[in-house]
């Protein structure tokens, strides 16, 4: 994968500056008015998250922390 996402170590959850491009790139994305949003806030993007590791589209993270698309695609 040409960018892999960087995750958290304790709770293996990417950044809120990950999300919240991504958010913007849904077809309806979520508004939040929240003044310092989290990445659980972000309702749709845990789905897509979890359903990615879920159905093994995804790898866990790696040593350097980075979630990947599964090389068995």
């Amino acid at each position: 994968m040409k960018n892999p996402v960087p995750v958290s170590k304790s709770r293996t959850l990417p950044p809120v500056k990950w999300a919240k491009p991504l958010n913007g790139l849904l077809s309806s994305p979520e508004v939040l008015t929240l003044k310092r949003p989290m990445t659980t806030n972000y309702a749709r993007i845990m789905g897509l998250l979890l359903l990615g590791r879920s159905s093994g589209l995804t790898e866990r993270p790696d040593s350097r922390g980075l979630i990947t698309v599964s090389s068995y695609l």
